[in-house]
């Protein structure tokens, strides 16, 4: 099939394209791994605080809370789809 270029690049030749998609997949992985550098360890003090403080073993923070906490963004898109009650909706919250 086609295969999918940006906008912005499609005018320019195939080494080009390959240039400019390369730089800027690096410079997102760069962000993104700054972004987790930045906010792991403040995450890890809140989810130990909130252990402490509510009194659930560490275990049920680390293995139910967090992967939650992590993937909120996606759970309420879910909910958001799944409300809508349409048979494409559904299947986009359920994929």
């Amino acid at each position: 099939g086609e295969v999918e270029v940006p906008e912005d690049v499609a005018h320019l030749d195939w080494h080009q394209q390959q240039r400019v998609i390369k730089r800027r997949a690096a410079l997102l992985m760069a962000v993104g791994t700054g972004l987790v550098l930045l906010f792991s360890d403040p995450m890890v003090d809140v989810l130990s605080n909130l252990g402490a403080r509510t009194g659930v073993p560490p275990f049920y923070i680390s293995f139910i809370f967090a992967p939650l906490a992590s993937n909120a963004s996606e759970l309420l898109a879910s909910v958001y789809y799944a409300r809508k009650k349409t048979r494409r909706s559904i299947t986009i919250s359920l994929s």
